[in-house]
This record gives structure tokens, C-alpha cells and sequence, in this order.
């Protein structure tokens, strides 16, 4: 099976691509699926252990297995809104699976599950389904390249880089920040 991608919805607003892994076939996904929202209306394999669902009225994804232990490993306590332990729900929930999956999400992606996590509105979210206030912090200020704590914040996308992807040229002649893409961007 060739890499392919498909539309992940994180929020009613912004819409990101997935990658599919090699191995990751679509066989173990169920063409019928019963979700905490209604049945699916769209199934779309994300990677091993993950799907992506959409309802006539809500989505999000399920996380099993192994993926699910990795994301309880990153977000201990942490309960998804719909109390079921393996769905996380597309306006809130989905963005610690891209954090803690991050190798199944584009840079899009991972750069806006770290904007989200750094909003009051996430703290606030979080701490009330059981995820320590620090957790939070640690993780919406990590780089989204490499996962380095105390990252510093692009002045273009907004998205935390570390110095190692940080544009080393706006660094020496500057006060801005810019991330190695959005220096790219302004050259091109």
C-alpha cells in the first residue's frame, strides 16, 4: 500500500492533512461503527490503533491499544469527554492525540494542537478532565518539531520552536523569531 492522506477536521474551522503509514492497512477498519456521537457517516484510518470518525453532527477519533497507552502515558487522568476512555472528540480532545502521536500528523497539525494547548480555554478544559495544569504547560510549549521543552514562539505561524528550528538567521541580525519554514516562506 502506497502512503496516502486524508482531511482531519480538529475544530469546525480548521481542517489538516494526515499521513497513512506504510504498514498500516485499511482492512481493520469497520465499514459500520457506532460512536459516542452516532453512527459513523466517515471512517478514515489515521495509523496503527487510530481512526478518524465523523457523525451527522460531531466527529473525533478512536485511540486503541497501544496508541491509547501512549497518549494516557503523556496525559495521565486525563478523562475525553464523551467518557468513553478510547474516544477523543474533534473540538478539544483529538489535540493530545496529535501531540502525543505526533509522527502520525502533518506540521499543521502538531503546530495546531500546541497553539490550542497554550490557550486559557485548554488549561481550563484540561484541568477539568483530570490533566495536571504543568502537563499542559509542558507539552503547549514544547517545540513541535523535536518535542524540546521552553520553546520559543514563531513571530509569523505562532508555533513553538527550539533554537535547533529557529531561524538561525533572524536569531543573530533580529528580535524576531521565526521558525526554519516561515524563514523559508519569507525568502521564497
Amino acid at each position: 500500500m502506497t502512503n496516502g492522506s486524508s482531511s482531519l477536521s480538529l475544530t469546525s474551522r480548521e481542517s489538516v492533512s494526515v499521513s497513512l503509514p506504510e504498514d498500516h492497512g485499511r482492512g481493520d477498519v469497520p465499514r459500520r461503527l457506532s460512536t459516542p456521537w452516532g453512527a459513523a457517516q466517515t471512517i478514515s484510518p489515521i495509523g496503527p490503533g487510530v481512526i478518524s470518525v465523523s457523525t451527522a453532527g460531531h466527529g473525533g477519533m478512536r485511540v486503541e491499544g497501544a496508541a491509547r497507552k501512549r497518549v494516557q502515558a503523556m496525559f495521565p487522568g486525563f478523562v475525553p469527554f464523551s467518557g468513553h476512555l478510547d474516544w477523543f472528540e474533534e473540538d478539544c480532545d483529538v489535540y493530545l492525540v496529535v501531540v502525543a502521536l505526533q509522527e502520525l500528523f502533518t506540521l499543521k497539525a502538531q503546530e495546531a494542537a500546541s497553539r490550542y494547548l497554550a490557550t486559557e480555554h485548554a488549561r481550563e478544559y484540561l484541568k477539568r478532565r483530570g490533566v495536571s495544569v504543568n502537563v499542559a504547560n509542558d507539552v503547549s510549549h514544547a517545540c513541535v518539531v523535536c518535542r524540546e521543552p521552553d520553546a520559543l514562539v514563531c513571530d509569523d505561524c505562532q508555533a513553538f520552536v527550539c533554537i535547533d528550528h529557529e531561524s538561525p538567521r533572524t536569531r543573530n541580525i533580529s528580535s524576531e523569531t521565526l521558525c526554519l519554514r516561515c524563514e523559508a516562506k519569507a525568502r521564497g
